[in-house]
């Protein structure tokens, strides 16, 4: 099962954000569900990719050209997606998934 993520590329100003995040990533390997997220390698994106990949998940990104071209897509993930624009890169995750929304994803 693939669940989309939508964070940020930045950490925010608390450290429990990235704390949470490896929490999730933890708690969605445990769970046997992959990640659909937006394919940067900044922030708490590259956080929840790179700890999804360590821990055996496959972690797809959906990404903009223009991220591409700034040299912000992560190139260790397992597929990616490059779209002309954000709306494309979010509806393009939430099609990739059996289920996008915040809200569960914490409860897991």
């Amino acid at each position: 099962m693939n669940v989309a993520i939508y964070c940020g590329s930045a950490f925010g100003n608390s450290k429990i954000y990235e704390e949470k995040t490896i929490e999730l990533a933890e708690k969605l390997y445990i769970n046997n569900i992959n990640i659909v997220y937006g394919g940067s390698k900044q922030g708490l994106m590259g956080v929840i990719s790179n700890k999804s990949l360590s821990l055996g998940n496959k972690v797809t990104g959906v990404i903009t050209f223009d991220l591409v071209g700034k040299e912000l897509e992560n190139t260790n993930i397992t597929k990616i997606y490059k779209v002309d624009t954000m709306k494309k890169s979010k509806n393009g995750g939430a099609k990739r998934c059996f289920y996008s929304s915040s809200r569960w994803l914490w409860n897991i």
